[in-house]
């Protein structure tokens, strides 16, 4: 696994959240997540497909599909893959 790719995305990811454009990092996150998973880059539609095949019991995921609010949803995938917490100001 290229840790180099998975770190630019999280910072990609990272800028996003801090711009407030909260669906765009969340597909970055879910490309990140799926990276992490399988070493492979996918977009972002086939890397939730994969998520949801690999981990079909994620509370992350179900959140998604369930509709709860997407930069909280966010913020919990971006601390999962090991980042730190951002401040609630920057969302």
């Amino acid at each position: 696994m290229k840790v180099g790719v998975l770190e630019e995305l999280l910072r990609e990811a990272e800028e996003l959240l801090k711009t407030g454009d909260t669906k765009r990092a969340m597909d970055v996150l879910l490309t990140a997540w799926a990276y992490r998973e399988s070493g492979m880059l996918m977009a972002p539609e086939e890397a939730l497909d994969y998520l949801r095949i690999r981990f079909p019991e994620s509370g992350e995921l179900a959140s998604i599909e369930g509709g709860e609010n997407i930069s909280t949803v966010a913020r919990r995938i971006y601390e999962m893959l090991g980042m730190k917490s951002l401040p609630s100001a920057e969302l």
